[in-house]
């Protein structure tokens, strides 16, 4: 008999036949059925799912001349865009798996990552100028007019089995690097059909990185399924901006970072208003903002989606449309095609409502790390309670199982974080400090905070000669740039005189720093307000930065601002001033000089207006 404590989701019949079919299969499927639907839009523009065909084939068969073919790998470092999904579709199609490339990553880890998997060719974009550092490998850079441009000849008939490789994710390591995992057709076939909320009426909102595989759900969900795949384009997510996509591509279905879900329930609520399906993740969800969100529109379906990269997006899910009574948003079931079990120390499954370790297994877990066989065989175990040979993955996060089979997250087990919806390890920023010739010890804590979601602070130990802190803090910034990516950055570095200890030797956590009053750390020169106005927008900017002190020169974004601090630091600015400034005069003035100039001219033309 089964244990019922193991939430093997059995319910495949209707979709088990996908699981044979590869992603662009069943995106062919489609282009059959409806290939006058509109497949793809972006910014005004769009393309039927024809069309999508016609223009992937065409580049699908150029690839596989230039080498790309089954299990070869395909780097992608392309702006999101209409091209991007274009890109990909005839990687898949050319047999090849792809990697996709932040166009801002830097250098040194384009550089490891390329060295460390080998891609027959990296794709970048005339349109999105990118700098490359000189890897081993061939460059293809797409003209402005290559979707009518390119060409190949008709390739081969290509055979693509479900466990062959899809893409690869590069996440943080834990060994200081970043490791790859791979994810093969199959996972993402379980995705867009196991799950199942996705079907030719939807539009589906495009907004996260592709480096990010909420990405693989909105791409692939909507053209897997004869939706509508609405790009937002390529560019910083403004919550403004996000609104108005969301309003006129009349996008119905759409996932959102646990953040980002709440700065636009709380600033742009009515941008939900023609939505079917809200979905949100990455992080823990607050249920205040679930509950604002179905109270607003109770015919609303809303998602937490939960699951590592390893098990491909989603592995459970928890859908309701009224309003949820409980303190806490639990992640819900497996989906179909995927299995979960809550197990103890000593891999015994635990009895309902007490805390273990979540494993996953199923359909839609990854082959493997990228060249990292023992890390792979660390994490991905074999399933003591699945079929001969099946293997599970150990999550790390902690988690009960309710007597009604609902699963809820409890936290993380070791020091794995999520940061703006990715996932960082905490010891890859440890170990890229730890580097820096001046800093002799480092610890990097996570704290949360109610608009920025967790942030990271580094405490660093010093030279007791490093008598310039603000310098070596700004040196440290710099370095961090040129070595890991935007999120993985510490909000502040603070420096101590020691680290603490407790009495077994072991970091004393609770006796780090808690005040996240932090020293500015901009090479440009502190200059102070020279007015009222000047010394009321830097209070404001002080207290949502929590800097000390701000200057009239500091640039906004250069202190750690980003898109939804500053929609909050607008509200702030209405709510104090009495003002409403527009998002796009902050991006343009994002200096207190700057915007106290702007703030008097929005005050004058509404005293103009008034006196009419």
């Amino acid at each position: 008999m089964l244990d019922t404590r193991i939430n093997r989701n059995l319910d495949i019949d209707n979709f088990s036949e996908y699981l044979n079919k590869g992603i662009h299969e069943l995106f062919y499927e489609q282009v059959v059925m409806n290939p006058e639907r509109v497949a793809i839009s972006c910014l005004g523009k769009s393309l039927t799912y024809m069309e999508v065909h016609q223009i992937t084939e065409n580049l699908a068969n150029h690839l596989v001349e230039k080498g790309a073919g089954v299990e070869k790998i395909v780097a992608v470092c392309v702006e999101r865009s209409l091209d991007l999904v274009l890109i990909l579709l005839s990687v898949l199609k050319s047999g090849s798996a792809y990697l996709f490339i932040e166009p801002n990553t830097p250098t040194d880890r384009i550089s490891y990552i390329v060295n460390d998997i080998s891609p027959v060719l990296l794709i970048t974009a005339e349109e999105f100028p990118v700098i490359i550092p000189e890897c081993n490998v061939d460059i293809l850079q797409l003209s402005m007019d290559w979707k009518t441009s390119i060409s190949g000849k008709q390739r081969s008939e290509i055979e693509v089995n479900p466990d062959n490789l899809a893409y690869v994710s590069y996440t943080s390591g834990t060994t200081g690097v970043p490791k790859g995992v791979s994810i093969p057709h199959k996972g993402v076939v379980r995705l867009v059909k196991g799950w199942g909320k996705v079907n030719t009426d939807d539009v589906f909102l495009q907004v996260s990185s592709s480096a990010f595989d909420a990405s693989t759900l909105e791409i692939w969900s909507p053209l897997c399924n004869g939706g509508r795949c609405a790009v937002y384009g390529p560019g910083q997510v403004s919550p403004d901006r996000l609104a108005e996509t969301m309003v006129n591509e009349q996008v119905t279905t759409g996932w959102f970072t646990s953040g980002l879900f709440n700065v636009m329930v709380d600033n742009h609520l009515c941008a939900f208003s023609e939505l079917k399906h809200v979905i949100a993740g990455g992080d823990v969800l607050s249920p205040t903002h679930v509950t604002k969100l179905l109270n607003a529109y109770p015919n609303i379906y809303f998602t937490n989606g939960y699951g590592p990269t390893e098990n491909t997006t989603f592995t459970t899910t928890w859908t309701i449309n009224q309003h949820h009574p409980e303190d806490k948003v639990p992640i819900g079931k497996p989906i179909k095609g995927s299995d979960v079990i809550i197990l103890d120390d000593n891999l015994e499954l635990v009895p309902d409502n007490v805390i273990g370790e979540l494993y996953a297994f199923g359909e839609g877990l990854a082959r493997c790390y990228v060249n990292k066989p023992a890390e792979t065989a660390q994490n991905f175990l074999p399933n003591p309670f699945g079929r001969p040979g099946e293997r599970m993955y150990k999550t790390g996060d902690l988690a009960i199982r309710r007597e009604d089979g609902v699963i809820e997250f409890l936290g993380r087990k070791d020091q794995q974080v999520k940061i703006r919806g990715y996932r960082v390890e905490i010891s890859e920023i440890e170990i890229t400090l730890s580097a820096h010739p001046e800093v002799n010890n480092v610890v990097v804590e996570v704290q949360k905070d109610m608009i920025r979601g967790n942030i990271l602070i580094a405490y660093i130990v010093v030279d007791r000669n490093t008598g310039d802190h603000v310098r070596l803090i700004t040196e440290l910034r710099e370095y961090l740039k040129s070595k890991l990516p935007y999120f993985m950055i510490p909000w502040a570095i603070i420096p101590l005189d020691e680290i603490p200890l407790s009495n077994n030797g072991k970091i004393n956590r609770k006796e780090l720093p808690v005040n996240l009053r932090t020293p500015r750390g901009l090479k440009v020169e502190y200059v102070e307000p020279r007015n009222e106005l000047e010394l009321e927008l830097s209070r404001i900017w002080g207290d949502l930065l929590l800097k000390e002190p701000i200057g009239i020169n500091d640039d906004f974004f250069d202190l750690g601002g980003h898109s939804l601090l500053a929609a909050e630091l607008l509200l702030q600015i209405q709510n104090v001033l009495g003002i409403q400034i527009p998002a796009r005069i902050l991006y343009f003035n994002s200096t207190i000089s700057e915007l106290a100039s702007e703030v008097k001219k929005t005050k004058l033309e509404v005293l103009a207006n008034a006196n009419e």
